[in-house]
């Protein structure tokens, strides 16, 4: 009796434990948003680069060494 009793608790302890250490999956992303994703980290760039610049500066092109013929800030 008294293993039969073990026996059922050890049953119901690993029918309780074998969904605990799954992990949840998580929705496929979407094309959709995949790209938008992209495309924040890019409007991010060019407007932290945009506020880093003064707007004076925006002509600004290196000229010296291998910079020849680039174009400037406001171009880019």
């Amino acid at each position: 009796m008294k293993t039969l009793f073990v026996d059922c608790v050890i049953v119901f302890a690993m029918l309780g434990m074998q969904g605990y250490g799954q992990q949840k999956s998580l929705p496929s992303p979407t094309i959709a948003s995949v790209l938008d994703q992209q495309l924040t980290f890019v409007e991010n760039d060019f407007i932290s680069a945009a506020e880093a610049m003064p707007e004076e500066k925006y002509s600004f092109a290196p000229s010296s060494g291998e910079f020849k013929d680039v174009r400037s800030f406001a171009l880019q």
